[in-house]
């Protein structure tokens, strides 16, 4: 009976070992900062009014409809 709880015990320290390795070495610096290779820029892409008008315009476009989506519980 002990030496099933030994061998369970060193099991179960050999995952965490193998979990802390696995977190410690997949943390790099390109996963944090992606290089985007499409998609446009601040600098690059408000440069007019009719552009800051459109980006607006898609921001609202997304969140539309979605209070009507809810419950509010009034009749």
């Amino acid at each position: 009976m002990n030496f099933k709880k030994d061998n369970i015990m060193k099991q179960i320290k050999f995952l965490i070992v193998l979990v802390v390795a696995v977190f410690v070495s997949s943390c790099e610096d390109t996963f944090l900062t992606p290089d985007l290779k499409t998609g446009i820029s601040a600098e690059a892409y408000f440069t007019t009014e009719a552009e800051v008008e459109a980006a607006v315009i898609n921001m609202y476009d997304g969140i539309q409809g979605f209070n009507a989506l809810k419950d509010t519980g009034s009749v």
